[in-house]
């Protein structure tokens, strides 16, 4: 199988002119904290193979902040010849046919797919962007899963329920990458059943708030365990193999529900 998505021109346009004129939103503050990141981006100049991300974003004519923010990350990505291909998806409301999740948000599209089953919502930074690069890194090269125990893999293969995680972190937030990269790891075992979503508890904070998030980083399974901080591996694999809901949960797969609420 190619490594390299379908050529459809609708969903794989591609790549932008880097030295195409900025939308009047990107401009101003949101271009001051790119120049941070960049050292970041750089990481993913060489890359085995290209990765595609979806881009969800509201329309261009929506006036948001978070969104401009995204498209200078977007651009910067571009402009240090980061192996990035980006497919923009524009956010639908809730409840309609399409991607209803808030953006913006990113997904890793594994290769030779039009999904994958890790998201990050809201627009990476800091710590947050250096756990998007490392697991773009491990997609690339098809090494996603390869440093995870034989409890793990043997878990994931007995695996019949479907189960959603979440990582609420923070830019500020030094634990976080290696709890991203091990869980997205895990998760990409079985896409089909396993989905991940990352979420900046500075661009969702009511979402923080709602689920009760108090230390950086909290990973839930299935809103029905919690861990406040990095869990060891064996605390997080003891508590999936005993969460115990009430038949199988939906899936926030490709084109599923938000995660905000369509899972509790």
């Amino acid at each position: 199988m190619s490594n390299v998505p379908p050529s459809d021109p609708a969903r794989f346009p591609t790549r932008p002119d880097p030295q195409a004129p900025r939308r009047p939103a990107d401009t101003g503050a949101a271009i001051d904290w790119v120049e941070a990141e960049r050292p970041r981006l750089r990481l993913l100049r060489q890359l085995p193979v290209p990765v595609h991300l979806e881009q969800g974003l509201h329309p261009p004519e929506h006036v948001c902040a978070a969104c401009s923010s995204a498209r200078v990350l977007r651009r910067a990505a571009e402009e240090e010849g980061a192996q990035l291909l980006w497919v923009e998806v524009a956010h639908v409301v809730p409840g309609q046919e399409g991607i209803a999740a808030p953006p913006p948000w990113l997904r890793i599209l594994a290769p030779g797919s039009e999904t994958g089953p890790v998201r990050f919502l809201g627009t990476p930074r800091g710590d947050l962007l250096e756990g998007l690069v490392q697991v773009v890194q491990d997609v690339a090269g098809g090494t996603a899963p390869s440093d995870l125990s034989a409890d793990w893999k043997a878990f994931a293969e007995r695996t019949h329920r479907r189960h959603h995680f979440r990582i609420f972190a923070s830019a500020k937030n030094s634990d976080a990458p290696s709890v991203v990269r091990a869980l997205a790891r895990f998760v990409h075992l079985r896409p089909e059943r396993l989905a991940l979503d990352v979420i900046d508890v500075e661009a969702f904070p009511e979402e923080a708030r709602r689920r009760g998030v108090r230390h950086l980083p909290t990973v839930t399974i299935d809103d029905f365990a919690h861990f406040y901080g990095p869990p060891r591996e064996d605390e997080l694999l003891h508590a999936i193999e005993h969460v115990m809901p009430s038949g199988d949960l939906p899936y926030a797969g490709p084109k599923g529900e938000s995660p905000f609420g369509g899972m509790s």
